[in-house]
């Protein structure tokens, strides 16, 4: 008699039909239900939502991950465990788990990386649609700008289409009247190519009088760009992954209201900023994700230095090539963006957000977090809770 075939129980990944981004989210997604013993199963849905039932009725899944830009509540049963992950805080129902990146974390990195050119003036650019995630960018970054001294411009709100032969000419239209030495933070990749494309129509000199900074890291757009775009590469397959645990827990019976943000990965540097064009290094992805995954449980520059298995100047040179960073100097940002996210959306003590991030004591917390912000952790709470109540920087 043949043994019963087990039957592995499967979630359902409700996606856009657009979504370009699902290929490294996956990889995260298919991680996850590996070590769990799921299946999953993708639907992509066009704009005009269809009927949701039918698809969960045949799929017949323990739970769904939605990143559908639009309610699904009412189409489902009452109480069935749903993660949403990548789409906009308003389509969420209160108390359910959304996975977000980490908007603050990513202007952050735009700031760092364009301020230390030294520009005269910075700009924002926002995306082409109206965007929630855009929106979050253009606040952090006016505010990390204002934070460092800089001139923040008006922000530049493009057409709203994709196509570059109706973008570029608006965006050469916005470039005329930028002034020279300017550093320009674009809400993502698509947005950047538009902005090089037209400098160089223009014969602006990339980056001696405009530098740009995208954000998604698409390798083929920002490589396949003269000159090549710097751009902050997001935790994609973090997310896919947190999403996944966040149902695991939801199945179990562990709701967390709180929202998951992930951080970004880095910042891939290229010719957009005046950087030496790098291609992405295996070994360095993989201790970057050790770095993500680790830096807060006191994970020591040794133990990551050990993982890569060359020489330790073999290893920094390839680490700071890919990253611009040294390999402690990414432990201790992962640390602090861990830190002060804890610092603005949880209430949890100094001390104890010290040592969840993995500070070797809170004086070293407070003297690392004022020498990145000038300010005390419990000053910096204060500001960025009264900016979350503040109308949106214009």
């Amino acid at each position: 008699m043949k043994p019963k075939k087990e039957t592995r129980e499967k979630i359902l990944v409700l996606l856009n039909d657009a979504d370009i981004l699902w290929g490294f989210q996956r990889r995260g997604v298919r991680r996850y239900c590996n070590l769990r013993g799921w299946d999953f199963v993708e639907a992509k849905v066009g704009p005009k939502l269809p009927r949701l039932r039918p698809i969960v009725d045949s799929v017949k899944p323990v739970g769904i991950l939605s990143a559908l830009w639009c309610q699904i509540r009412n189409q489902l049963p009452p109480g069935f465990p749903v993660v949403y992950f990548d789409c906009p805080s308003s389509i969420v129902p209160p108390f359910a788990p959304h996975i977000r990146h980490d908007a603050r974390a990513t202007a952050h990195l735009a700031a760092r990386e364009l301020t230390a050119l030294k520009c005269r003036a910075y700009a924002y650019v926002a995306f082409c649609e109206p965007a929630e995630w855009s929106n979050e960018r253009e606040r952090f970054f006016a505010e990390e700008i204002l934070r460092r001294g800089g001139t923040f411009l008006p922000t530049f709100c493009p057409p709203e289409t994709r196509k570059l032969e109706i973008l570029v000419p608006a965006f050469k239209d916005w470039l005329r009247g930028v002034p020279r030495r300017c550093g320009v933070f674009c809400a993502n990749d698509k947005m950047a190519e538009a902005v090089v494309l037209a400098a160089n129509e223009l014969g602006i000199p990339i980056p001696a009088d405009i530098a740009v900074v995208g954000v998604d890291n698409e390798e083929d757009r920002c490589l396949g760009c003269s000159p090549s775009i710097t751009s902050i590469a997001p935790d994609w397959e973090g997310c896919g992954f947190r999403a996944c645990s966040a149902l695991d827990d939801l199945l179990r019976g562990k709701v967390d209201p709180a929202h998951h943000f992930f951080i970004p990965l880095g910042i891939a540097r290229r010719e957009s900023t005046g950087r030496q064009l790098v291609r992405t290094d295996p070994m360095v992805i993989r201790a970057v994700s050790m770095i993500h995954e680790h830096a807060c449980e006191g994970l020591r520059a040794e133990d990551v230095l050990r993982s890569m298995h060359c020489s330790r100047r073999l290893a920094e040179m390839r680490f700071r090539e890919s990253t611009g960073a040294s390999i402690l100097e990414e432990i201790r940002r992962v640390r602090f963006e861990s830190a002060r996210a804890l610092l603005g959306r949880t209430s949890a003590s100094v001390e104890s957000i010290a040592n969840r991030c993995g500070y070797a004591s809170v004086a070293t917390f407070c003297r690392e977090f004022r020498r990145e912000t000038d300010m005390t952790p419990e000053a910096w709470r204060r500001k960025a809770k009264s900016a979350a109540t503040a109308p949106m920087f214009l």
